[in-house]
């Protein structure tokens, strides 16, 4: 569990870097500059740019479509920060402490939302079944929308974008999704 626990990190780590340039631009008047929304600017962006590639039908929802919309995340962010790479660079050398506290924090918030699901790892109660079946649903369909598991045949009709950007962090890691629902719920948290 350690190990899936440090690679979900590493793969949250590698989105929010790819977006920092974005949050840099965009919360400039921050203290951080977006250090703390480049996470979940990470998630909503490859997330969304995943959604996007399994609509289109042309590349099958897997590992690869995700590397690809963090490519093109990656890309468009390094386009959105020409010009202030050497500004960016010099707030990181500056701002270290600060950087590490936001960090910090996150990794405090995390472990302890994971340490509790660690303690109850059942996906049985309220809502969790669902929430469970449509991660489910999400990672294994080929394209988007994804096939409806209570109405089969008929694609999702409803939103299911927040089970896309859980589920980019479990195709592109292979964490199994019981661990990656749990790891899920601990992200979310941490985030907020």
């Amino acid at each position: 569990m350690i190990a899936e626990i440090i690679l979900w990190l590493l793969v949250i780590e590698i989105f929010s870097l790819a977006t920092f340039p974005i949050a840099y631009r965009a919360f400039s008047r921050m203290p951080d500059r977006g250090w703390a929304f480049s996470k979940p600017l990470g998630l909503l962006f490859v997330g969304f740019a995943t959604w996007v590639i399994g609509l289109t039908h042309t590349i099958p929802n897997s590992r690869w479509s995700v590397i690809l919309a963090l490519i093109i995340v990656a890309g468009l962010a390094q386009l959105a920060s020409r010009g202030t790479r050497d500004e960016i660079r010099g707030f990181i050398r500056a701002n270290r402490s600060t950087m590490f506290t936001v960090e910090l924090l996150f990794l405090t918030a995390f472990l302890g939302i994971t340490l509790l699901r660690a303690s109850v790892t059942s996906i049985d109660a309220t809502e969790q079944p669902m929430d469970f079946m449509f991660l489910n649903a999400v990672v294994t369909s080929p394209y988007y929308p994804p096939t409806d598991p209570w109405l089969a045949g008929f694609p999702v009709s409803y939103y299911y974008l927040g089970y896309v950007m859980i589920g980019a962090i479990t195709m592109i890691s292979g964490i199994a999704t019981p661990i990656a629902y749990n790891l899920g719920l601990a992200t979310v948290a941490a985030i907020a």
